[in-house]
């Protein structure tokens, strides 16, 4: 799968407007991560398929570095609303606000955005922290396998 940064800037852009809509506290967590993404680096390693697992790495460093564009673009007008506190590999938490933002669309456009980026499936927990939320993620994750 290549990179298609049009998608990705419109889907960053559809992201923002959801969060653009928001103002309140009361918040809540979302928590997402990718599935299976160590095991396709494995595939990857045992095909000897580095071209592979490089495109994969770079994919993924190109998911981040939107999601980090999207943070920086969001903190200036909104960060009382959403914050990505945890932004690595294919781990994210978000903290949002619950009165203002339907959590469940947020985490669907971004994992919409990291299976367009990536290619791969993101699972998320919704939850009212983060641990909470962790552990939904990790239900739906034993779900998934």
């Amino acid at each position: 799968m290549i990179y298609n940064e049009e998608v990705v800037e419109k889907t960053k852009e559809e992201i923002f407007k959801i969060i653009a809509k928001a103002r309140l506290p009361s918040s809540a967590c979302i928590a997402l991560d990718g599935d299976k993404v160590g095991t396709k680096f494995g595939e990857f390693y045992r095909k000897t398929a580095s071209e592979e697992a490089t495109d994969l790495s770079t994919n993924l460093k190109s998911f981040m570095l939107a999601l980090c564009d999207l943070n920086t673009k969001i903190g200036s007008s909104f960060g009382d609303v959403v914050k990505f506190e945890v932004a690595g590999g294919d781990n994210i938490l978000i903290k949002y606000s619950l009165k203002e933002i339907d959590g469940e669309i947020l985490a669907k456009k971004i994992a919409n955005l990291f299976e367009r980026t990536i290619g791969i499936k993101m699972s998320y927990g919704l939850g009212k922290t983060a641990f909470l939320a962790h552990c939904r993620l990790r239900q739906t994750k034993s779900e998934v396998n």
